[in-house]
């Protein structure tokens, strides 16, 4: 006789089917759905490639997950993240053509990082 046992994760929901006497872990349900519990993906940005002194960009992170841990890094300017997505004010002034934008991604506990960059070519 199977029973049926639902994990829920955030907005997902697994149904998991197994006999009383042999139970699933959390892991092994996770992996079944092709699910990790390992090193965070890289994440993947989208967003403008170029832009103007003290203009306000967004760029939003296509993979987000709030399971994991994010850090993002400028060459020039001010950042804030909200969730998925990340506005960027370009600095007034640069010696450079470019400025990149760099988010760090982290499932805590575990040591391998996503990495992924974001090139904005400045106009004058």
């Amino acid at each position: 006789m199977e029973t049926n046992n639902k994990i829920i994760l955030a907005s997902s929901e697994i149904s998991v089917f197994f006999k009383p006497q042999h139970e699933l872990s959390v892991t092994q349900v996770m992996y079944s759905q092709g699910l990790s519990l390992g090193a965070a993906p890289a994440p993947v940005l989208s967003g403008p490639d170029s832009g103007q002194a003290l203009q306000e960009i967004a760029v939003e992170i296509e993979n987000y997950s709030p399971f994991l841990t994010y850090a993002v890094h400028v060459t020039g300017g001010a950042v804030a993240r909200d969730g998925n997505i990340i506005t960027w004010t370009l600095p007034e002034t640069c010696e450079v053509a470019a400025q990149v934008l760099i988010v760090t991604t982290r499932n805590n506990g575990f040591l391998k990082e996503g990495h992924a960059g974001h090139l904005v070519m400045m106009e004058e």
